[in-house]
């Protein structure tokens, strides 16, 4: 919970509301992709097994370490508006071919497919 006194700070000056607005999209950029996915979980493990859950985590949580890495090295580089609007695009791009794909295609041939797509999700994080 925000303290009103801090609040009020924050309304008087203007960077500050950029800075929190700033940090509120990269906060729902980093967490909507894991969110949508482990909310929809009993749909995706009814199709590929209970196992799918544990995969899933992994395969979203293991890129964020090297595209994390990689922005702490090459992350000036890049705009803040790159850094935070080409991220939450691809990620919504990618959350609407998931259940998509895993609809219209055979657990066969969607598995590895959703699988890559929700590791593209990771790394837009």
């Amino acid at each position: 919970m925000i303290r009103h006194d801090v609040w009020e700070t924050v309304v008087r000056n203007k960077q500050f509301l950029g800075v929190w607005f700033v940090t509120m999209c990269l906060g729902a950029t980093t967490l909507m992709p894991f969110n949508v996915i482990i909310t929809a979980i009993d749909f995706f493990s009814s199709i590929y097994g209970n196992s799918f859950s544990f995969i899933i985590n992994f395969s979203i949580n293991l890129p964020v370490i090297f595209v994390m890495l990689l922005l702490l090295k090459f992350g000036d580089r890049f705009s803040l508006r790159a850094k935070i609007l080409f991220p939450l695009f691809g990620d919504c791009i990618f959350l609407i071919l998931i259940p998509v794909i895993s609809i219209y295609f055979s657990p066969e041939v969607s598995f590895p497919i959703v699988i890559v797509a929700s590791m593209f999700t990771g790394t837009n994080q």
